[in-house]
């Protein structure tokens, strides 16, 4: 089976592929004092890659995603069997 997940915005559905984190950080001479004090950036970047009902593949940043079912179970019901207790608690943010 598959894990399912939906765009937050769009509400498209897609089956999740894969994962990754990325970590990257750059540097470039600054205009003065060159190389001594350079300017330096830094980020991360969280994508998870799915495939869409044509199985077209597309990349989203992981906060864009929600998880809806993994393996055809509803999250609530996994999470519910896991810890014993109600999932009304969970916001959606």
């Amino acid at each position: 089976m598959a894990t399912v997940v939906e765009h937050r915005t769009t509400r498209g559905r897609y089956v999740v592929l894969g994962a990754s984190y990325t970590m990257w950080k750059s540097a470039r001479a600054s205009r003065i004092l060159g190389d001594l004090f350079p300017v330096e950036e830094e980020g991360t970047i969280k994508a998870v890659a799915v495939c869409d009902a044509s199985g077209d593949l597309h990349y989203f940043s992981s906060e864009l995603l929600k998880v809806i079912s993994v393996d055809g179970v509803d999250v609530s019901e996994i999470l519910a069997a896991v810890d014993g207790s109600s999932t009304a608690a969970v916001h959606d943010s």
